[in-house]
């Protein structure tokens, strides 16, 4: 009768050892599994942040664009397949249309360009000369123009030149001279502000033949 109290007390205690081991065991996975699943959710909302919105397509269009692109895609869906074909070619023409009339622009500008002789965007400062006619008399060419001036009047160009210390300022003061005294300079020629090109390249001309005594 004792020895199998003995008997059944080991096997009490092998079965709660074992029951102790098993605990954990399952403890242990489950701290691993809690673990792993943690590291997926953390590596999940990395690659969430990491991703960047698509840009939109309403992107750099005003209001008023955005609120007829709004009331179009409102409408989209009540059209049956042939009106949505007949809208979509609609819109490819436009879109053509446009481009075609950029094209045509952009010719029309550099054949101007060619006829005139210059560079798109850039101001080309005007043919500028000054000729002797008589002992009394000069002539200034600017561009296609002759303009007669007398010798006094020469003369106060010349005071004007020398009077100024660099080209924008010769310009200006030449500028207001002519608008002064002979506004039909301006007109004929076509000058309407002191930053003419042709205005600074008759300052040095002028500087560069004549003296003031």
């Amino acid at each position: 009768m004792a020895k199998k109290t003995e008997k059944q007390s080991e096997t009490k205690a092998k079965s709660a050892k074992s029951s102790k081991s098993t605990e954990a065991r399952g403890g242990a996975k489950k701290s691993t599994a809690k673990q792993a699943t943690s590291k997926q959710a953390s590596s999940a909302k990395g690659a969430k942040s990491a991703v960047k919105p698509a840009p939109s397509a309403t992107e750099g269009l005003n209001e008023q664009q955005r609120a007829l692109i709004e009331k179009i895609e409102d409408a989209l869906p009540e059209l049956d397949v042939e009106t949505l074909a007949l809208v979509l070619r609609n819109t490819q023409v436009a879109i053509y249309n446009r481009q075609m009339e950029d094209t045509r622009r952009q010719v029309e500008e550099a054949q101007r360009a060619v006829e005139e002789d210059r560079v798109p965007g850039q101001a080309q400062a005007p043919g500028v000369d000054v000729e002797q006619i008589s002992d009394q008399s000069f002539v200034i060419v600017y561009g296609p123009e002759r303009i007669f001036f007398n010798r006094a009047e020469l003369r106060e160009i010349a005071r004007i030149c020398w009077a100024a210390e660099d080209e924008k300022s010769g310009a200006t003061r030449l500028f207001k001279w002519f608008e002064r005294e002979r506004r039909d300079f301006l007109l004929d020629t076509g000058v309407t502000s002191p930053s003419d090109t042709g205005l600074k390249e008759l300052w040095s001309l002028v500087r560069s033949r004549y003296k003031v005594s």
